[in-house]
């Protein structure tokens, strides 16, 4: 999350905003492809689940490597990347991407919420006893009765915290990675506003919910880990 650490965990970043149903997304949804095909030229169409409806599902047009993309339903907006190149890259794309979308549907204009979320991945090992070795990674405090033992074999934590105007979930989760063999701690930050949003200020969102997620994020790491992310010995 740092700009950009040699080793970073950093998996995915989302940018999302919602907004009130607006049936005109059906209409022109290939007047906004027109405007982004060149970047995102495959097109993914939902599938039809039974008694969830078809228009809260996205369509999904992404590039032709699949590591980004843009979501777009009756009521939602968002562009995703699994190839992180910086946060002024970051907020480029989503400022082209927020205007063409004005461009295709001018109506919209006032949003309901807006998101920018960063899932971040940290494979590990587990110590010989078999636990997950948390002070390496993370500085977290887990307060528990004394009858407890304070060494886990798996984690999942998630804390929803309220801000001054926007509110942020942190989930700490260890999984499995199937596709490398290996178990990862997943570190997940969702930053969102929900009150008196407009459209024309989403880059002033995505500066905010970039600036608290990455406070956080450095706080959160050990100085240890820290190291590591630079390439650092440790």
């Amino acid at each position: 999350m740092s700009e950009i650490y040699p080793n970073s965990p950093l998996f995915e970043v989302i940018f999302e905003v919602m907004f009130s149903i607006e049936p005109v997304v059906e209409c022109r949804r290939d007047v906004f492809l027109d405007l982004i095909r060149k970047d995102y030229p495959n097109v993914l169409v939902p599938e039809i689940t039974a008694g969830s409806p078809m228009a809260l599902k996205p369509y999904r047009f992404e590039s032709t490597d699949n590591s980004s993309g843009v979501m777009l339903s009756i009521n939602k907006f968002s562009y995703y990347t699994r190839k992180y190149q910086g946060f002024e890259l970051f907020k480029k794309e989503v400022e082209q991407l927020s205007s063409k979308f004005t461009k295709a549907y001018p109506m919209i204009n006032k949003l309901l919420r807006i998101g920018c979320r960063h899932v971040n991945i940290i494979p590990f090992i587990r110590t010989t006893d078999g636990c997950v070795p948390l002070d390496d990674f993370l500085k977290v405090e887990i307060k528990v009765p004394n009858s407890i033992p304070k060494k886990y074999s798996n984690l999942n934590i998630g804390i929803i915290a309220e801000g001054s105007g926007y509110s942020i979930t942190t989930r700490i989760e260890t999984i499995p990675n199937y596709a490398q063999d290996k178990e990862v701690i997943l570190l997940d930050f969702d930053y969102s506003k929900i009150h008196e949003l407009l459209i024309k200020d989403v880059v002033e969102y995505l500066e905010q919910g970039h600036k608290k997620t990455k406070q956080i994020f450095e706080e959160i790491i050990t100085d240890r880990y820290r190291n590591y992310l630079k390439d650092e010995a440790i």
